[in-house]
């Protein structure tokens, strides 16, 4: 299950400025509209809540990389295999391939 973004500034502050003010975790949680569990996770540590890095594999195609495939791929009647070649040598094909398939689905 994905997780759901980090607290905003705003909601920090409103959570801090309702925990001065005596509120319940339930009740900051209601009135800021995030689960308990966030409210009680950023309360025991807020200057170090968000400062943990998220795990998993990096992309091999960047952002840039991905669009300026995509317009190749619109603008020419060029193949994933060349579109490789020309652009992305240091991924595979199937990557390329990847990359095209997702953006038409």
């Amino acid at each position: 299950m994905p997780r759901a973004k980090i607290l905003t500034e705003l909601e920090r502050g409103k959570i801090i400025a309702f925990n001065d003010l005596g509120f319940s975790q339930r009740e900051i949680a209601k009135r800021i509209g995030r689960s308990q569990k966030v409210i009680c996770y950023f309360l025991k540590n807020p200057e170090g809540y968000g400062t943990i890095k998220r795990c998993g594999r990096h992309p091999k195609l960047s952002k840039r990389l991905k669009r300026r495939i995509l317009k190749e791929v619109s603008n020419t009647t060029k193949g994933c295999r060349r579109i490789r070649a020309e652009i992305a040598p240091q991924v595979s094909y199937s990557t390329v391939y990847r990359a095209i398939n997702d953006h038409l689905c």
